[in-house]
């Protein structure tokens, strides 16, 4: 399990993504409109359908389109679960 901690400038329409070393989305959380803050994202290291995924590594997406008109922010990075 982990927390997956970020900050926002401004308001955004927030989406996270876990994704495996393929590129495919194991887990999804949308956060639809969030204020300009910090947040934290508890992960229990379960994909989608709740099951427990193996150690390895896996890719967390931050996607944040601002309300501004601002360009959207895109953010990858690297996680290792160990089990």
């Amino acid at each position: 399990e982990t927390m997956i901690a970020y900050d926002l400038k401004s308001t955004s329409n927030v989406t996270i993504q876990l994704l495996n070393m393929n590129g495919q989305a194991i887990q999804t959380f949308s956060f639809g409109e969030q204020s300009t803050g910090s947040y934290e994202l508890y992960w229990d290291g379960r994909d989608k359908l709740g099951k427990n995924l193996a150690s390895g590594v896996y890719v967390c997406r931050l996607s944040a389109i601002p309300n501004t008109g601002e360009s959207p922010f895109i953010a990858n990075r690297k996680m290792t679960l160990i089990r």
